[in-house]
């Protein structure tokens, strides 16, 4: 990818590829200057402000992200762009502005109703808080009005709901919907991956990790989520070294970690 960045700079296509793969390696400070360059020579660029301000996020720098994406929302033609309102809850969270956060999540939903990702940080937002109701009205809000695409995503979300009521079977199914949907969805194999530990199936959660891995490899929930197999195939001391490549990658729980080292 940096070959064909060098031998194109001036593409703009090619740079946001570049920045979409170094947020996927989390290598933020390179994700950053390549988006930085996309808006120097493209200052409206949408979608390097938003990738910026991802970065950013994720560089732990959610003032600056904040900041920027607000300066853009202050232009009377911005004021009403979803992803935008959305970033800047995303932004909010990083600066413990919760409330705030799930307002601007919900002004996103509202804005454009076919986009998955507001809806599913408002069910998500309520479910945090115990708001079971609140969160599976908003899931069926959800599933009705985001587009088909994406309605995967509202089907990970419904199965947290359902998992949070103990409702084991519809929570499988909904996750079995969502993979036959987007078999490369990481956050749905993932907590397949628990089913599939709960059964003793081993074998296949271990491939599923793998191939969630192979998907994702610097996502420490995914390594975490692998470590959990090995934990359950009793090789300890490789879960032990994966707990420890994730909790380097983020501030994760060393709950895991402890317990696989005992």
């Amino acid at each position: 990818m940096n070959a064909a960045v060098e031998k194109r700079p001036k593409d703009i296509v090619i740079r946001l590829q570049h920045g979409q793969l170094a947020l996927k390696l989390r290598e933020f400070n390179i994700a950053q200057e390549t988006y930085k360059k996309i808006l120097e020579r493209d200052p409206d660029s949408e979608a390097a402000l938003m990738g910026l301000a991802e970065a950013k996020i994720g560089a732990r720098d959610a003032l600056d992200a904040y900041r920027k994406i607000s300066e853009r929302l202050e232009k009377p033609k911005y004021k009403k762009h979803a992803m935008f309102n959305y970033w800047l809850g995303n932004a909010a969270v990083g600066l413990g502005k919760r409330d705030e956060a799930v307002k601007l999540w919900t002004k996103a939903r509202d804005l454009d109703p076919s986009l998955a990702a507001p809806h599913v940080k408002v069910i998500n937002a309520n479910l945090e808080k115990g708001k079971l109701r609140e969160a599976t009205n908003a899931a069926q809000k959800a599933y009705d009005s985001v587009k088909s695409e994406e309605k995967h995503l509202v089907r990970v979300a419904k199965a947290g709901i359902f998992l949070s009521n103990r409702q084991y079977a519809s929570a499988k199914l909904e996750l079995e919907k969502a993979l036959e949907q987007a078999p490369r969805n990481v956050d749905a194999l993932m907590l397949y991956i628990d089913f599939l530990l709960h059964d003793e199936k081993l074998k296949t959660a271990e491939k599923k990790a793998r191939f969630a891995r192979s998907l994702d490899p610097k996502n420490p929930k995914v390594l975490a989520g692998e470590a959990e197999v090995l934990l359950a195939q009793k090789k300890y001391n490789d879960a032990v070294a994966l707990m420890q490549e994730a909790v380097a990658l983020d501030n994760l729980d060393h709950e895991m970690l402890l317990r696989a080292a005992a």
